[in-house]
């Protein structure tokens, strides 16, 4: 099933749509599409009790009417609109969001301003009694009602609450600890949520959902920033939820590169390209892209230079792209990002415009700094491809 996202009203994050927490920030989910359903409820209902209080006239305060209409126009709509999200999502607990994600914003502001409202409401009908020397109560016969059904809601929503989060009341318990043990497995994996699904059982990493998974064979393999990839017996996944396509995971394992980075991995059948560039992307905010297949790469004699460049016993890569295929695989190596080196050449590195070095002289070349180097006719400099005598 293709993964639905939602953006946590906190920080801005993208999670799948039926996290019942935002893993980034740590707090219950707040997601935006359900603030700005509130915000037009709360617009709605007032407008409309507003302009009911002008035509058709009422001793009723229409503000006080107008939150009451507000609190039971979210009731029965919010649970519609948790209907139709659980359509396009069967994954989502919508029960456990209305009460997660309207508990805060009905529970410590409306049922606050429904009962400072009463109040208000039972004190003015006090000093109005007291003050024209009337019995006790004889004001309340125009409010009485408004009060009673406000006490009802708020009995009834309290009620609701308390059952479903089992007595552990909302503030006094800690509610983002308390979803995360009620309703996600803590595995062994820190920063890792589990959670059984109609369709199978399911890891969240950030808020990302990866899987189906069997969670018997499953375990976490490296964590190379931005990512932490994991497999079980099936599959080799990406914690962005990408799952590399038709890996072995028996032979599958990454190769540490000379810069201590695993920008490569390989299998029995395949060596993969895990794109040291789709890691810089995603560290500063773009989109992740596929892991490639670094096509005719013997995997049995792949070697990592260093700088995403790669050999097997016949050629060179940069990257998934076949480079400079009059060098000499077995004695190439590479000396620094800008220049290599075999048995009979020197080489200036760029990427896919690596090219021969026929200016220098390969038997009296000498490794100076950088993009410099010198033989015995001068000194040079190696940058972006090209070769430049000083």
């Amino acid at each position: 099933m293709p993964q639905q996202t939602k953006t946590c009203e906190n920080c801005k994050k993208e999670s799948a749509s039926e996290m019942l927490v935002c893993q980034r920030c740590q707090s219950t989910f707040k997601d935006k599409d359900d603030s700005s359903f509130i915000s037009s409820g709360l617009i709605t209902a007032m407008t409309v009790t507003y302009l009911l209080h002008r035509w058709l006239g009422d001793s009723i305060d229409p503000i006080y009417d107008g939150l009451i209409n507000t609190f039971l126009v979210i009731g029965i709509l919010a649970p519609i609109h948790k209907l139709f999200q659980k359509r396009e999502n069967p994954h989502r607990k919508i029960i456990a969001e209305v009460v997660y994600r309207y508990a805060k914003s009905f529970y410590v502001v409306v049922i606050g301003i429904l009962i400072i409202f009463s109040a208000l409401f039972l004190f003015k009908a006090f000093i109005n009694d007291v003050s024209t020397v009337k019995p006790l109560g004889t004001s309340l016969d125009n409010i009485n009602l408004n009060v009673f059904i406000t006490l009802i809601i708020v009995v009834l929503y309290f009620g609701i609450y308390a059952i479903f989060m089992k007595g552990k009341i909302f503030p006094f318990t800690p509610i983002y600890d308390y979803i995360i043990q009620r309703h996600y497995d803590q595995v062994e994996f820190k920063g890792w949520l589990g959670q059984q699904h109609n369709d199978g059982y399911f890891f969240y990493k950030d808020g990302i959902r990866i899987g189906p998974v069997d969670k018997a064979t499953f375990q976490l393999l490296i964590a190379e920033e931005p990512y932490e990839y994991a497999k079980d017996i099936n599959h080799v996944f990406r914690s962005d939820g990408y799952v590399i396509p038709n890996a072995d995971t028996e032979s599958f394992e990454f190769i540490r590169s000379e810069d201590g980075h695993y920008y490569f991995a390989r299998d029995s059948y395949r060596v993969y390209n895990l794109d040291m560039f789709s890691r810089n992307r995603v560290l500063n905010g773009g989109e992740p892209t596929p892991i490639l297949v670094v096509e005719n790469c013997n995997p049995s004699t792949i070697v990592v230079l260093g700088h995403a460049y790669i050999k097997d016993d016949t050629s060179i890569w940069w990257g998934s792209e076949r480079i400079l295929p009059e060098a000499d695989a077995e004695t190439f190596k590479v000396l620094n990002r800008y220049i290599g080196k075999d048995k009979a050449h020197i080489y200036a590195l760029n990427g896919t415009s690596s090219q021969l070095a026929k200016e220098i002289d390969q038997t009296t070349f000498e490794l100076i700094e950088g993009q410099h180097c010198k033989d015995k006719s001068g000194m040079f400099k190696c940058a972006d491809g090209r070769v430049t005598q000083l």
